[in-house]
């Protein structure tokens, strides 16, 4: 039988087991134990002494409420008073973790941890008496220290150092706060107050010296001084800073110290003389703030200024030059080496430039095409050549080589203020640090290159028409459009992140197809809307990006029917009524048009049928009367020539008489026996010649009878037959131009006017 355990069984309320083969004993008390089944050894532990290096000298009761052994393979304790514990095995010690004054999304508890649980995305989820608090120890992409104070905030305004000779402890300055020294764990050890004296608590800037000593300036001139043992030497104004605030600090590497002024000056401390030396007035440089200051090997101090980037002479105590990306003033920030002859240079509002200290030119760096107008305080050059730099609100990385341009913010809630430090620091735990108005902000640069490679996946979680939710998680997972009626065109699609833990906020890119010409940027926000969208079919597409490329994306398809006036079959509809109106009415053009023609046609010949009957009856008196004054006259012979040419006339007249064309020839052959029974009336005063193109004697030509009859007729009576020398000349020729017929008759008779005045004065002779 195994030895009792020398503990009281009492006092032991619970026993858990872990996966390394130990026994947990958790006790009433402040004493807790872990029992090695392997050897059977025995070790214990107190809260008492935990509380002690938490730097808590409470007396309340303190206990273990619940256990965790994580899938890392970490075990966690939960306690009342004691906050969160984490044990780690090597050392054989505890780790706690507290709450953080000002952080909203850190532990939060008043003093009791009831209940510890993992699921499985490695959230640690903790009941506690303020309710229930998550967080991720292997995500915990940024952790902040806050510097608000409960009853007046304060303002973090200066550097950050963790200095070796001082145990690596974290000195953070605040406006009004003094000075407080933390340890490695963000365990506030010290703080130097100055009561009674505002402006010495306004502390701007740290410097540590090669003696360990700590400079510290302040509002209006004033400078502390610590020594390396932590103990306040002494508080000093040197006239030469005349009352001006000591912005930033530097070592110029020989022992001296520029102090950078609110008033644009650069005071210089000499080691050797121990005395400080006066800024030598520049006539043309206008008084402005330094903003920073970088020393160069070659002597030249840097100073970042709210007008541009000025040179400072160390030597001669005096700026050389002022320079600017533009013509107009540009405020610097940080300022970075990056090669032999070039400097990264941050500005407000401008962008990130390299500045060639030998040519004195800026050159811009295209890092951020979203965005026109952005700040850059912080800057640092990794290892690998990427640039680290802060904006306003977020910490970003540029990759010269490949282009590559990645930014985090960090969660809603988590920082009071803007980012403000000027450079980066780098913690003994490999962490970087900077400082916002309010916050000492850490983060780890491998874990945030591990986020920026594995971008999270991307759900629709959210579909919205007029405001009004749609469900629609059933045809996505079926992966069926989303149908719209017509007029529904005014939408809001809602995403989200897989990923619950981890304060980094996932960066949203997405795009309607057909609407949007590129991807969107969405920001934080997880929505994108769109108003009065045409009917049609769309896809939207919405991703997640990271370092890497790679890229998970959610896809919807939406359809919007079209009003009916919109559809196909309706604009076939109209399109055919519109042929059909369009063919109607050509129709009735045409018929309207062939009636015309026929009308006119018939009055050509109604005309043509009146002109012949009044040509008729007398031309056939005429002849009848010739023909019996042959027979009178008892000329047998040229009366019966002259009775068969009428006879065949009068035939070939009523033969056509019904016809409206007839041949071309036939109709020649009448014109001829009407001609020749003129020049027998006329006893052939006059001569006819007829002439016809060749090619109409090859074609089947057809005209209207007697076309040209009343013309010839009018030629031989007005003025063929009133010529008394009997020389009288017809010609007629028919000829063909293009697709017509052209007669030309011609004559050398008298004329109309002469014809007339004949008849006036009664010289006429009819036969």
């Amino acid at each position: 039988m195994a030895a009792p355990l020398p503990i009281n069984p009492i006092t032991i309320h619970s026993i858990f087991s872990d996966r390394n083969d130990n026994l947990w004993l958790i006790s009433w008390s402040r004493e807790f134990y872990r029992y090695e089944l392997k050897t059977h050894k025995l070790h214990s532990y107190s809260l008492a002494n935990i509380l002690t290096q938490e730097g808590n000298d409470s007396t309340l009761p303190v206990w273990i409420s619940a256990m965790l052994h994580d899938n890392h393979g970490a075990l966690w304790l939960a306690t009342g008073q004691a906050g969160l514990l984490r044990y780690d095995q090597t050392s054989d010690s505890f780790l706690y973790i507290l709450r953080q004054t000002g952080n909203s999304l850190g532990l939060q508890y008043t003093d009791q941890l009831n209940t510890i649980f993992q699921d499985k995305e490695e959230n640690i989820w903790l009941g506690t008496d303020k309710g229930i608090s998550i967080i991720h120890p292997y995500r915990q992409y940024f952790s902040v220290l806050s510097n608000l104070e409960a009853a007046t905030p304060s303002k973090i305004v200066s550097d950050i150092i963790p200095v070796r000779l001082i145990k690596n402890q974290l000195w953070v300055g605040s406006w009004g706060g003094g000075i407080k020294v933390y340890d490695t764990a963000w365990k506030l050890r010290k703080h130097y107050f100055f009561p009674g004296l505002y402006d010495e608590n306004m502390v701007w800037c740290f410097l540590e010296r090669e003696d360990g000593t700590v400079w510290a300036g302040c509002q209006s001139g004033a400078i502390h001084i610590i020594d390396a043992h932590g103990q306040l030497v002494r508080t000093m104004r040197p006239p030469e800073l005349e009352h001006h605030t000591v912005k930033c600090m530097t070592d110029d590497g020989r022992g001296n110290i520029l102090l950078g002024l609110q008033n644009g000056w650069i005071v210089v401390y000499d080691k050797v003389s121990d005395r400080f030396l006066r800024h030598v007035p520049d006539s043309f440089f206008r008084r402005t703030p330094v903003e920073g200051l970088y020393m160069a090997k070659d002597g030249t101090c840097w100073t970042s200024t709210s007008r541009g980037l000025a040179a400072f002479d160390t030597y001669a105590r005096h700026y050389t030059g002022l320079y600017r990306p533009a013509a107009v003033d540009v405020r610097c920030w940080g300022v970075c080496p990056y090669r032999d002859s070039l400097l990264i240079v941050g500005t407000e509002n401008a962008g990130m430039y390299y500045f060639n200290i030998r040519t004195k030119r800026f050159n811009r760096i295209l890092v951020n095409n979203e965005q026109q107008y952005w700040s850059a305080h912080a800057i640092k050059v990794d290892s690998s050549g990427k640039i680290w730099f802060t904006d306003d609100h977020t910490v970003c990385c540029y990759d010269p080589q490949s282009g590559n341009f990645f930014s985090s913010q960090p969660e809603r809630g988590l920082l009071n203020s803007s980012f403000q430090g000027q450079e980066f620091l780098a913690a003994p735990d490999g962490k970087w640090m900077t400082a916002t108005g309010t916050e000492v902000v850490a983060f780890s640069v491998q874990n945030l290159l591990a986020r920026w490679r594995a971008a999270p996946r991307v759900a629709i979680t959210g579909f919205r028409v007029f405001s009004h939710p749609i469900f629609i998680d059933s045809l996505l997972q079926e992966g069926k459009p989303v149908r719209l009626a017509a007029g529904q065109n005014f939408l809001d699609i809602e995403f989200s992140g897989l990923q619950y833990a981890g304060i980094e906020q996932a960066k949203y890119l997405y795009k309607l197809e057909g609407v949007d010409p590129g991807w969107v940027t969405g920001g934080t926000l997880g929505v994108a809307s769109y108003t009065d969208l045409a009917p049609g079919k769309y896809t939207f597409r919405v991703r997640t990006e990271s370092s890497s490329g790679e890229q998970e994306m959610a896809v919807m398809q939406i359809y919007i029917a079209a009003p009916f006036w919109a559809t196909w079959w309706f604009d076939a509809l109209v399109l055919a009524t519109a042929v059909l109106i369009v063919f109607l009415l050509f129709r009735w053009r045409e018929n309207s048009l062939r009636n015309k023609e026929r009308l006119k046609q018939q009055v050509a010949e109604t005309e043509m049928m009146a002109l012949r009957a009044q040509m008729n009856p007398h031309f056939i008196f005429n002849c009848i009367n010739s023909i019996d004054a042959l027979i009178q006259s008892n000329d047998k012979y040229h009366a019966t020539v002259y009775l068969n040419k009428f006879a065949r006339l009068i035939r070939n007249v009523l033969e056509t008489s019904k016809q409206k064309t007839i041949p071309l020839m036939r109709d020649m052959e009448n014109l001829q026996l009407y001609i020749d029974l003129e020049q027998f009336r006329d006893e052939n005063r006059f001569a006819c010649e007829i002439t016809l193109d060749q090619e109409l004697l090859e074609e089947d030509c057809r005209v209207p009878p007697l076309i040209i009859q009343p013309y010839v007729e009018n030629a031989i009576v007005h003025g063929l037959r009133t010529r008394e020398d009997g020389q009288g000349r017809l010609i007629i020729r028919i000829m063909r131009e293009d697709e017509h017929l052209v007669y030309l008759i011609e004559d050398n008779g008298v004329g109309r006017t002469a014809a007339l005045k004949r008849m006036a004065t009664g010289h006429w002779e009819w036969k």
